[in-house]
């Protein structure tokens, strides 16, 4: 219904805030007061409450569940609300957000604390304009800073994982990052500098137990459990630290070395080093990370990291797709990011890693593998190659794998980067040759895009590079 829905929060608005703000704490009562209370009050009372008898001083500590039940499902309807109306519900933002701000650290329920840091994302997709998003994120920067530093300080991991997923969701609706103020960029690197050493340190305590004690299969396979679950905390740094890299690109680079850039390389170099449990999670979450710093990072930095990138790369023994694919988009990235002179030294290496998996036989469970390698190729072509035959004849074949199918996302980006070949008349893909290969190939991305809209802004770059070409 989105605007259409107004009148009804509007009258359901005062009850909801009413049940939300419920005051549902542990309070002393006398002991005796039951004699008072009628028999079906007292059933009832028994029903709303969990009730503490303190012995002889006659006195009993109640904590209201009914209220605390009213609160959690009044919470959640209004973040349902909020989510679904859009920016229908603009006028209301506030007001979730000063509600919110008062339950990030609720004490009695992680459900009412999960709904809170959602409920940011709800607010910043509700915001008519981008700058609106600025006073969201003022509201709640603090807010967010204090809660994460209780988490961490308390070691409560399961709240970790779910603010950094919230939070991965929520930044991703910030296109503009002078929303954001340097304060709350710098005080939110240092929780997630603090986040990997605490997850490093779990690390080190559960493989010591695993691989220097004896332990029988049972208790192995709980915590290699328990391994996987600080990966994912880990993982879920990675992809909150990379929205934001992505916004901020190279001047967040010695804020993400100094936070992040230790713990990361630790973990990847220790991972390839043992001889048993070694952790795809552990060494994807390393690549991911290593590629959005190749990517985003001032270029010194990236320099300098590239040669232990491909050390650790190139002879990786392994069947994981995940892997693989973020590995060939690495490449891709340093054939972008290198000068020719810098690339020398690596080429021969990532030119054979790039075609040995474009000779696999293409399925769906590869796809996005043989996707990223194609695009790598893409990448080589436009940033390292000469105009040799050898390039001339990489340039016809790469054409005709245009569009990719498997990764829509990587498509357009180097869909991006032919248009612009053709449009700067890149002598390597504009030529006699290649004319009716670039002709198919527009016919066809326009095609895909008709399906899946996946170009978006770049739908007015493919109607001038056809209109160009007289399609």
């Amino acid at each position: 219904m989105k605007d259409k829905f107004e009148p009804t929060l509007e009258k359901l608005l005062p009850t909801l805030t009413n049940y939300i703000n419920a005051d549902i704490g542990f309070k002393a009562e006398d002991a005796a007061l039951d004699e008072y209370i009628p028999a079906d009050k007292e059933e009832k009372t028994k029903l709303d409450s969990v009730v503490f008898n303190l012995g002889a001083n006659q006195t009993k500590l109640s904590l209201n569940t009914f209220a605390l039940q009213n609160k959690i499902l009044s919470f959640t309807v209004l973040y349902e609300i909020a989510k679904n109306m859009g920016t229908s519900f603009a006028k209301y933002i506030e007001g979730l957000l000063k509600l919110s701000q008062s339950l990030l650290e609720f004490p009695y329920s992680p459900k009412i604390r999960k709904i809170a840091i959602k409920s940011v994302k709800a607010a910043l997709a509700a915001c008519p304009n981008e700058g609106d998003k600025k006073k969201v994120l003022e509201i709640m920067g603090d807010s967010i800073i204090k809660a994460y530093n209780k988490a961490l300080d308390k070691n409560f991991k399961k709240d970790i994982k779910v603010l950094l997923k919230a939070l991965t969701f929520a930044f991703e609706e910030v296109k503009d990052k002078m929303n954001f103020t340097e304060k709350f960029i710098t005080d939110f690197y240092k929780c997630l500098g603090r986040t990997c050493k605490l997850i490093d340190e779990s690390k080190k305590s559960l493989l010591d137990n695993i691989l220097t004690k004896k332990v029988d299969e049972d208790e192995e396979e709980e915590v290699l459990l328990d391994y996987d679950f600080l990966s994912e905390i880990e993982r879920k740094v990675m992809e909150v630290s990379g929205i934001l890299f992505k916004l901020f690109r190279e001047p967040l680079t010695a804020l993400v070395a100094q936070n992040l850039y230790d713990s990361f390389l630790n973990n990847w170099n220790n991972s390839l080093q043992r001889a048993k449990f070694k952790s795809d999670l552990e060494v994807l979450c390393s690549i991911c990370f290593f590629d959005d710093f190749m990517e985003y990072g001032a270029i010194e930095g990236v320099v300098l990291f590239i040669p232990t990138f491909i050390s650790n790369t190139c002879n990786l023994n392994t069947t994981n797709e995940d892997l693989l694919q973020s590995i060939v988009f690495g490449y891709g990235v340093i054939c972008k990011r290198l000068n020719r002179e810098q690339f020398k030294e690596f080429n021969a290496k990532i030119i054979t890693y790039i075609a040995n998996l474009m000779q696999r036989e293409v399925n769906e469970d590869n796809g996005r593998t043989y996707d990223n390698a194609v695009s790598a190729m893409g990448k080589y072509l436009i940033y390292q190659a000469n105009n040799d035959a050898n390039s001339l004849n990489m340039s016809k074949q790469f054409i005709k794998l245009l569009p990719l199918k498997y990764d829509l996302e990587e498509c357009k980006v180097i869909c991006e980067e032919f248009f612009n070949q053709i449009k700067n008349n890149n002598a390597l893909f504009v030529n006699d040759t290649n004319m009716p290969e670039i002709k198919q190939s527009l016919v066809d991305i326009k095609t895909l895009n008709d399906e899946k809209k996946f170009l978006e802004e770049q739908e007015n770059n493919l109607k001038e590079v056809a209109t160009k070409l007289g399609l």
